[in-house]
């Protein structure tokens, strides 16, 4: 028989914290200060399974910290996920109250949730170095593509600066996270982990320890999926559909975008050469290859019988190496255009026409735009010509 869990749900709003607890159905609202955090803790008690909650950015980082200093057991769960439990349940209000008693719900119900653990100030550090740093690329994205539109010198000057200052502003940024990832062993000792693997460099290392602190108690699989790179299985009976990655830490997914294809290089042939000391490729044999087919095609060519220009002693003329076979012989008539006989629509080609007329007359032969119907095309006969 299952135990029953005690649980609490807390909304975390910018003003107050609206709290549930189960089985008891108690609900209260507190104040988000440290006031308020002191009369929550009193609320909640001592004897508790689960605390779960929702990120809400900035709002619930003191409440966090507070709340594991005073050894409380904390469940951060992603907002869609408890939309969409509160959906399978038939509860289509939202509202605080509805979403701490979604999270006290939820928290008892779901067994494989990962409790949130503490974070050095090291990584609190990282964590906001690595936000200012993510609004700085942002908006020297904006501003190059809003000083591509620009006329007026002013405009330009001012455009330019902008540029010059935020370069500055990374570069100090850049200083910042290395000079934090050294004060502390255990980043310093990640970091040397991540940036042994080629393409990684100490600064997309300090963003996975933060965006992925995780890494390293996980196994591939779990990672993969837990940075939204797994392919998700489509399958229903007989039907099997294409698996598309989705969901996940779209950040993570972005700080790995360039890595990956330095990764990818460094594997190849080439990427080693260029490390070990920028030795030169051997010449590929590739091309050898296709002069070696060239020059046989070229004589095989060479070996077919060629008909004089304005020789009808057989029907047979060649274009680009492929031989079209005529029915009937083909009259010597003056180069410059295909003719057509209207009793019986064939077309009848001359061997010294280029292949534009050529290619223009087989396309005629197949159809031809009727008079008796403006605007549409009648099929002629097949004969030969």
């Amino acid at each position: 028989m299952s135990t029953i869990l005690r649980t609490v749900g807390i909304d975390i709003s910018k003003d107050w914290l609206d709290a549930f607890a189960a089985p008891e159905g108690r609900a209260s609202r507190f104040s988000n200060d440290l006031a308020g955090f002191r009369k929550l803790i009193a609320w909640i008690g001592a004897e508790v399974d689960r605390i779960a909650y929702e990120p809400s950015g900035p709002f619930h980082r003191d409440l966090e910290e507070t709340l594991l200093k005073a050894g409380l057991p904390l469940y951060a769960i992603n907002p869609f996920q408890v939309r969409s439990f509160a959906r399978s349940l038939g509860r289509r209000a939202k509202t605080d109250a509805v979403d701490a008693r979604m999270l006290a719900t939820m928290a008892a119900a779901v067994e494989d949730l990962r409790p949130t653990e503490a974070r050095s100030e090291g990584q609190r550090d990282l964590a906001e170095l690595q936000q200012i740093r993510d609004a700085l690329r942002k908006d020297r994205v904006a501003t190059i593509n809003r000083g591509k539109h620009l006329r007026t010198p002013v405009g330009k000057r001012v455009t330019k600066q902008r540029l010059e200052q935020i370069d500055r502003q990374l570069k100090l940024i850049d200083a910042e996270i290395r000079r934090r990832l050294g004060e502390e062993k255990t980043l310093e000792r990640r970091a040397e982990i991540l940036t042994s693997i080629p393409g990684i460099s100490n600064i997309t290392a300090a963003g996975l320890i933060v965006l992925m602190p995780e890494l390293g108690a996980l196994t591939g699989a779990r990672a993969a999926s837990l940075a939204g790179l797994a392919p998700v299985t489509r399958e229903s009976g007989h039907w099997k559909g294409r698996s598309f990655i989705q969901g996940g830490r779209h950040r993570v997914r972005r700080l790995l975008y360039m890595p990956s294809p330095t990764r990818s290089c460094s594997r190849t042939a080439s990427g080693r050469r260029i490390r070990r000391g920028n030795t030169p490729a051997p010449p590929s044999r590739r091309p050898a290859r296709r002069a070696a087919v060239t020059d046989d095609r070229a004589e095989e060519e060479a070996s077919k019988p060629r008909r004089r220009e304005g020789s009808c002693a057989t029907g047979r003329f060649e274009k680009k190496g492929h031989p079209l076979d005529m029915d009937t012989p083909v009259p010597s008539v003056p180069a410059g255009r295909p003719t057509s006989s209207r009793s019986d629509g064939r077309i009848r080609l001359n061997a010294a026409q280029p292949p534009q007329a050529m290619a223009f007359a087989l396309r005629s032969r197949r159809t031809r735009p009727s008079g008796r119907a403006p605007g549409r095309c009648r099929r002629l006969p097949q004969g030969g010509g």
